[in-house]
């Protein structure tokens, strides 16, 4: 039996120096959400042209995007570029990162704001952001429900395969857990405007910290936090001393678990080789060990990209791994392959995808990963947010002037007033994000033989026609069905590390 684990933390500190602070306050914040409870009914939907059928495969040709859906897979392409020239593995969680950017565009305004809508494709008028903004935060809530899908991904409904050797056991639930949290420097005056919406939109959990009297306790208890909210399997993502310039920390810690729906059999893995740089390159090639089944997989041979998907169903119908490699892949085939992706090309393959018999061979990985984002997001045209000249975070900090509006429980109001962030009795210093740093475990093996064990000359017998051998780069994608969001994305140049 295989079963995967990833693991994606995103930890983002903002740091301003010099504000003559006053307490908080105990103020009564509102009640958080139950999972799955929705802020507004949305229906927003964005559903990409249909495409022709080729080949008798495809029979259904529509992939069904959500606003926040299809930013968020655009987001993942962008950043994927931009990493996968960096690094061997550069896997990380585009759903988590966007929740972090998120929640910043909630408190940003001017640039900063213009630049971070333009990061997360959300280039809409204010009101079509706050919509974006509320059914983002119900897709984030889909997440952790287990009730049928509404919008069904094409070849689940159309699945006529049928595997002789399925497994009689009663599948086990995935998990996928997602927190927010804002650590905050006890005196900073925040504005109850931005928590509220915080909480509303994406139930961040607020927390007062002692970040210049006791910053190794408030290092402690925000370790503590990423370690709770992971499992365990990331117990550290601030060192021991934080600095006392630190006013906030915006947190986001994404967890998935699931056994996938046809077993791989461990006595089927063995060392082949894997080629970083293609077939054409044999002299890089490593012996990795490499994972084999036969079983019911969708599929889609994409001659318009010159390409192949595969996906990796787990148990419970909810999610898949997706796997897009190019024909004849190398790592610069692969580079030009996802420039050339968008949203709506990943979501068209996805559509056309057919349940098949097939024969898939993958490496087993185990990849750390920690990326600093901020000179990605820079690449991707997030200047000012670094800059603390012109960096415009005030929205999170509290204006002087009236009260802002009551906080209700099925809606978010915004104060449009700029005059309260102007009309301040003294200049007050800029928040800006020092750094953006991402953390990600992933890892694909094998735990145990359920089920009547075959052995390796059995699997090999008989050989279907569609044979899927990932021993060059490719793209891979853990995707939600529901919310059609990519909770893992990432190219991979060399599984070993």
């Amino acid at each position: 039996m295989v079963r995967i684990r990833c693991v994606g933390v995103l930890l983002l500190v903002v740091v301003i120096g010099g504000i003559n602070a006053q307490n908080v306050g105990q103020r009564q914040y509102p009640q958080q959400f139950r999972p799955g409870q929705p802020l507004v009914q949305s229906n927003n939907r964005v559903t990409p042209p249909p495409q022709q059928q080729q080949s008798g495969q495809g029979q259904a040709t529509q992939f069904q995007y959500d606003t926040a859906s299809f930013a968020v897979t655009e987001l993942a392409r962008r950043i994927g570029t931009v990493l996968g020239q960096q690094s061997n593995a550069a896997v990380f969680s585009p759903v988590s990162i966007a929740c972090a950017l998120s929640l910043l565009l909630l408190g940003a305004d001017n640039q900063t704001k213009r630049e971070l809508q333009s990061v997360l494709n959300f280039n809409l008028n204010e009101l079509d952001i706050k919509g974006v903004h509320r059914q983002y935060g119900r897709l984030l809530r889909e997440l952790a429900l287990t009730s049928p899908d509404t919008y069904p991904i094409p070849w689940r409904v159309n699945d006529r395969c049928s595997d002789d050797d399925d497994e009689d056991f009663a599948p086990e639930p995935q998990l996928i857990h997602l927190a927010n949290a804002l650590f905050v420097k006890d005196g900073l005056q925040v504005n109850p405007t931005f928590v509220d919406a915080s909480k509303g939109f994406y139930n961040t959990s607020i927390n007062l910290m002692d970040f210049s009297g006791n910053p190794q306790q408030s290092a402690s208890y925000i370790n503590q936090w990423a370690s709770d909210n992971t499992y365990g399997k990331i117990n550290q993502i601030v060192s021991n001393y934080i600095s006392p310039e630190t006013q906030m920390i915006v947190a986001n810690a994404l967890y998935f678990k699931g056994l996938w729906k046809e077993m791989f059999e461990k006595q089927a893995t063995t060392f082949r080789k894997f080629y970083p740089d293609g077939h054409a390159n044999p002299s890089t090639a490593k012996e990795i060990p490499t994972m084999a089944v036969i079983g019911c997989y969708p599929y889609y041979d994409a001659v318009e990209h010159d390409a192949k998907i595969v996906g990796l169903p787990y148990q419970g119908d909810k999610t898949a791994l997706y796997i897009m490699i190019p024909n004849n892949s190398s790592r610069s085939r692969l580079q030009h392959f996802q420039r050339n992706l968008n949203a709506q090309k990943i979501g068209e393959m996805v559509a056309k995808m057919t349940v098949r018999k097939a024969l898939v061979q993958i490496p087993k990985m185990k990849i750390s990963n920690t990326i600093n984002l901020r000179d990605v997001l820079q690449k991707l045209n997030l200047h000012s947010l670094f800059n603390p000249a012109t960096s415009d975070l005030s929205k999170m900090l509290k204006p002087f002037g009236p009260n802002p509006d009551p906080y209700y429980p099925d809606r978010v109001v915004f104060s449009d007033s700029q005059q309260q962030f102007q009309q301040q009795s003294q200049p007050q210093q800029r928040l800006y994000a020092s750094e953006i740093i991402h953390k990600v475990e992933l890892e694909i093996n094998e735990k145990g033989t359920e089920g009547g064990a075959v052995t390796a000359s059995t699997i090999f017998r008989s050989l279907p026609s569609v044979q899927v051998r990932i021993d060059t780069p490719f793209l891979m994608m853990i995707g939600h069905d529901n919310t059609r969001l990519p909770l893992f994305y990432g190219s991979i140049y060399d599984p070993s590390g």
